[in-house]
């Protein structure tokens, strides 16, 4: 009854409005709609935008891209491809500027007056960094500053160059440039300085968008923080990156979750090094890195500090390839309708086509998109196939020796991180099994992470026989943990130690293959120095690659010498982060089940939805505390019972049997 009202309320609203009544089967299917603005009447251009690439059907090149009129009528558009492969520079006269005690400079003429958005210079005898300001003019008597601060630079040592200036395009014949030279030399005329004319098939300037971000736990020495773009499927080729100050030396890479050969795991997108120098309090810099477009919404930054602070990251911009305009004609300049996101419709053919070779000619006058935006149906090209909610084979619970539950809930994609309990109680992961109240299975993905689970554990110190020793206890969470790296920091600035880590006295024997090994090669895991000399900067961590322990503790052993025992800040365990990815019904509790060695990895047709499922976006639900539970031995069976002695009494026969042949064989003739 609600949606009825609500439905008749509408209806009502766009008749007073003057809209008319069949216009809501054109609604039908898309999943959004934008106003679009027109420049008054005629020929019109449109730029694409980040919000109307994240609506549209993801790899469908717009094609589900529609204009409507106030009538519902479909207006015709065409999408032109921007062209920027083969750039036309334009030369002019250069002439210099009357120099101040803290500016100098030059003027470009080219002649006439041109459509222009870039200004470039010829090579200049190198190194240099100088700021600089851009001004144009049509008539060289009424000028508009361009770029109000810019920055450029030639440095071949630290590899780094900037010879052109973006500005907003415009009609100029005149560019004037002015050199700061409050703070470095000064520069002679450039061999040439040229400015790009823009074409109508170049004009829209090259698409990029804020992405938000948020810090993930990460191993010393690194940074990691985790993109989420606004949807999956977008052409971006590189991130822009902002944060910090002063010099910046630092290798950084993108990773995105894919299924490759049936193990969701990080793939490399792309990786740079970021640079940043400063002479005289000007900064060159480039933050850029490339990488190739991702298919899914999340993205991984990793930078590698080094001995470094973390880097500040203060924003995160996607840069888009190169995308297309769109070109429409208004026929009395009234607000139109862009309506996308429509999971089938092709692309469409208009008469308008003949157009495209004049579209030049036509001057095409910018419009823009309105600022509100309404969602229409759900998008129904991202919905998730019904595969996805067909449960499994069944499956005995008692067999598990562990359960977790996980609450109900809407239906959707989850995602499980895998605790430490899981980790150590689990089989290699093998024996997971997701089973829903009626003892099916749930498929499930199983991801592996590039961050680390991080867990804090307590330094215990102990007693030691040892003159000018330390000896602390490390509890681990539990015994049998996957291998993982044990990290040490300290708040001393100025120390020397010798620090070694050994498996615990008392451990109990080992269960499985690793810490098996683990043991027999002795009680002594590892042996490091750990020094720091700097007063000032923060001391290095210590790390050491731990083995899995058949015990759920460690002992750590620090050679103070004739010195006060070195503090210990924080004792941190870096393990591997797994998570679970799987399709969750409505209200349905789940529990994941493990603790059952006979158990083989399983095998899901879900692995054949990989990329959708990794696409899509999941919400994060966390597991409920870990619950032992009792398996029931097996029932008793007579023949087992009575087949060991049996076979004991077979053999004794036997034996009695093959005595006394031996004997008769001996005796001696009569």
């Amino acid at each position: 009854m609600t949606r009825a009202r609500s439905l008749a309320t509408l209806a009502l609203a766009g008749v007073a409005a003057g809209w008319p009544l069949p216009a809501a089967r054109a609604n039908s299917g898309f999943a959004h709609e934008r106003p679009v603005l027109p420049s008054g009447r005629g020929a019109q251009r449109l730029s694409v935008d980040a919000a109307l690439l994240a609506g549209a059907r993801p790899g469908g090149r717009l094609a589900d891209l529609r204009l409507f009129d106030r009538d519902e009528s479909e207006v015709p558009y065409l999408l032109v491809d921007a062209q920027p492969s083969a750039p036309e520079w334009l030369a002019g006269r250069i002439l210099a500027t009357p120099a101040t005690k803290t500016s100098s400079g030059f003027e470009l003429d080219l002649g006439r007056s041109a459509r222009i958005d870039r200004l470039r210079l010829a090579a200049l005898p190198a190194p240099w960094l100088k700021r600089a300001r851009l001004e144009a003019s049509a008539d060289r008597r009424h000028w508009v500053v361009l770029l109000e601060q810019a920055t450029l630079f030639d440095l071949p040592d630290e590899q780094l160059r900037q010879f052109e200036l973006a500005f907003p395009e415009g009609e100029f014949r005149y560019l004037r440039l002015a050199w700061d030279d409050r703070s470095s030399a000064r520069l002679g005329l450039p061999p040439s300085v040229a400015a790009r004319r823009v074409h109508l098939s170049e004009a829209i300037r090259p698409l990029a968008t804020d992405v938000p971000f948020s810090t993930l736990h990460a191993e010393p020495g690194r940074s990691r923080y985790r993109l989420r773009l606004p949807a999956a499927g977008l052409p971006i080729e590189a991130l822009a990156l902002e944060g910090g100050s002063g010099y910046l030396l630092r290798r950084a890479c993108a990773l995105e979750q894919r299924l490759v050969r049936g193990q969701v795991a990080p793939t490399l997108l792309g990786q740079t090094t970021l640079r940043r120098t400063l002479r005289d309090d000007v900064a060159a810099a480039d933050l850029s890195l490339p990488l190739r477009a991702p298919t899914g919404r999340e993205v991984d930054l990793v930078i590698d500090d080094g001995n470094n602070p973390p880097l500040a990251l203060s924003a995160v911009r996607a840069v888009f390839s190169p995308q297309p305009w769109i070109f429409f004609e208004s026929a009395d300049g009234a607000a139109l309708k862009a309506r996308f996101g429509h999971p089938t419709r092709a692309a469409p053919r208009y008469d308008l086509e003949a157009a495209r070779e004049t579209i030049d000619r036509l001057a095409p006058r910018p419009a823009r998109w309105g600022t509100t935006a309404l969602h229409l149906d759900p998008p129904r090209h991202l919905a998730l196939p019904q595969a996805l909610s067909a449960a499994g084979a069944a499956l005995d619970a008692s067999r598990f020796r562990y359960a977790r539950a996980l609450a109900a809930g809407p239906a959707g994609l989850k995602v499980a991180p895998l605790d430490a309990a899981v980790l150590a109680h689990a089989h290699g992961l093998r024996d997971l099994r997701l089973l829903d109240q009626h003892g099916r299975q749930r498929p499930y993905l199983l991801e592996t992470r590039d961050e680390p689970l991080v867990l804090a554990l307590r330094a215990e110190r102990l007693a030691s026989a040892a003159a000018q020793t330390s000896v602390y206890r490390l509890r681990l969470p539990f015994a049998e943990l996957p291998p993982g790296r044990l990290v040490l920091t300290t708040t001393a600035r100025i120390f020397q130690r010798r620090v070694s880590l050994s498996a615990s006295a008392s451990a109990p024997a080992p269960r499985t293959r690793a810490a098996r090994r683990a043991a027999q090669a002795g009680d002594l895991i590892a042996v490091s120095d750990w020094s720091s000399v700097d007063p000032d900067g923060a001391p290095p961590a210590l790390a050491f690659d731990l083995p899995t322990q058949p015990a759920a503790e460690v002992r750590l052993t620090v050679a103070e010498g004739d010195n006060a025992p070195l503090p210990l800040a924080t004792v941190t365990l870096l393990l591997p982060s797994r998570r679970l990815r799987f399709y969750q019904p409505a209200q349905a509790p789940l529990q994941l089940l493990y603790g059952e060695a006979s158990l083989a990895p399983p095998q899901y047709d879900l692995s054949l939805l990989g990329p959708l499922v990794l696409s899509a976006a999941a919400d994060e639900v966390a597991l409920g505390p870990e619950q032992p539970r009792t398996v029931p031995s097996a029932p008793d069976d007579p023949a087992r019972r009575y087949f060991v002695p049996l076979l004991v009494g077979a053999v004794l026969v036997l034996l009695v049997l093959i005595v006394r042949l031996v004997r008769k064989g001996e005796a001696p003739p009569a």
